[in-house]
């Protein structure tokens, strides 16, 4: 019923609010000791703390431009999961890659409304601009 939900009324992601989209994949059970955490990707049923250690770590992006954003925006199959406000002073580098600390965003505020609401967002695939919003291959996008 959630994934018919999910085709059929899951309204479009529309705000103006600046954030990071983050794409995530399927669920994969593997740990990591730096983090730490069980696994990444996505899997119905998972909890919100294993969503926000899903999402926040380790990703290929530039800090200082991410520091503009307030916001980091959970997506699975082009919905949108969950969302947090970053810490700016939280952030950690590891390998290459980076992962964000952050603070989950609360059914009633303004910005997980207009990202999540009560079912997730659809987040387009095209820009008003024309441009995609996630380029191909890329798990980040910076919105709008």
């Amino acid at each position: 019923l959630d994934e018919l939900q999910e085709q059929v009324a899951t309204p479009d992601l529309t705000t103006v609010i600046p954030a990071i989209l983050i794409k995530l994949s399927w669920w994969v059970d593997e740990q990591d000791t730096v983090l730490p955490r069980n696994g990444y990707g996505f899997k119905r049923g998972m909890s919100q703390e294993a969503l926000y250690d899903s999402t926040r770590a380790w990703w290929r992006l530039n800090i200082p431009r991410a520091r503009d954003f307030e916001y980091a925006i959970a997506v699975f199959q082009g919905v949108t999961r969950g969302a947090w406000r970053i810490d700016q002073s939280a952030w950690r580098s590891e390998g290459g890659k980076v992962a964000f600390g952050g603070h989950p965003l609360e059914p009633g505020d303004v910005a997980y409304e207009d990202f999540v609401g009560t079912i997730g967002r659809r987040v387009p695939a095209i820009r008003v601009d024309g441009r995609a919003v996630f380029g191909t291959g890329q798990s980040l996008a910076y919105w709008p």
